[in-house]
């Protein structure tokens, strides 16, 4: 059974940034950079990545970019893809893990 962990460490912020309602924050993350790395049980692993932007339109329930953790910022990802689309990234990266461990082409040398 393969595993999975969600890198979202690597973000996008506006420097300030006001809402629907005129609430103003700074450092305000509207996108977020993920990967995915994914690990079978004998040690193979291989990563997968894409962009995530997130809906902003109101910073009721603002958290401050200094207290913002890699955890909470997946959750986010993950709110923003739905169920379906973790689930159809994680498939991506158990594809890409599958083309490593059983390549599909190869790279050789002709000779002269």
């Amino acid at each position: 059974m393969n595993t999975y962990k969600w890198d979202c460490r690597n973000v996008e912020v506006y420097t300030t940034y006001t809402d629907e309602d005129g609430n103003t924050e700074p450092l305000v993350i509207f996108k977020v950079d993920w990967e995915i790395l994914v690990c079978d049980e004998i040690g193979n692993a291989t990563t997968i990545s894409g962009i995530e932007e997130l809906k902003i339109t109101n910073l009721d329930n603002f958290t401050s970019f200094e207290n913002v953790t890699n955890e909470e910022a997946t959750n986010w990802v993950k709110s923003s893809m739905g169920e379906s689309g973790v689930a159809a990234n994680e498939l991506l990266a158990n594809q890409a893990l599958n083309v490593l461990i059983n390549p599909v082409t190869q790279q050789l040398t002709l000779q002269d």
